[in-house]
């Protein structure tokens, strides 16, 4: 779970406003020859609420972690997010988003605290790839507390 700053316009201009309460799951990597061939990714689902009403959305995918040394790690993710926010728009504090379904990636940094607890730094990216005419992309750069079961 974390905090992180709404539409930080990282990889582009920053219209909306807020924070974003982040809460994501985990799971056990997929096994096998054929996910060891690719990593062997994490599956994860979550969803980001944005506190000022501004798009919100709920995401899946898989997640590559990897241990970096001295209880560092790092890492970053591949999926798909629904959002609830605005495909096309003339408003000019909210952005517009082209699909109701975007692409979604991110990238993450952190500390192990101990075996089960760790701090992290993640940002993430929400976007339609160009495939439709409106395509602002959303940004989110955040910090969050891990806790492994």
């Amino acid at each position: 779970m974390g905090i992180g700053g709404h539409d930080v316009g990282v990889f582009g201009r920053n219209k909306e406003s807020g924070l974003d309460f982040n809460i994501e799951a985990r799971f056990t990597p997929f096994e096998g020859w054929l996910w060891n061939l690719i990593y062997s990714p994490q599956p994860h689902i979550g969803f980001h609420l944005n506190t000022e009403g501004n798009t919100g959305q709920v995401f899946a995918g898989s997640s590559w972690i990897y241990d970096l040394g001295a209880g560092f790690f790092g890492g970053g993710s591949l999926g798909f997010a629904l959002h609830n926010g605005e495909t096309e728009t003339n408003l000019l504090n909210r952005k517009e988003l082209g699909l109701s379904i975007l692409f979604r990636e991110s990238l993450e940094l952190g500390y192990k605290i101990s075996i089960r607890h760790g701090i992290s730094i993640q940002l993430d990216h929400i976007s339609n790839a160009g495939i439709a005419e409106n395509n602002e992309g959303l940004d989110t750069l955040g910090v969050k507390y891990t806790y492994g079961l």
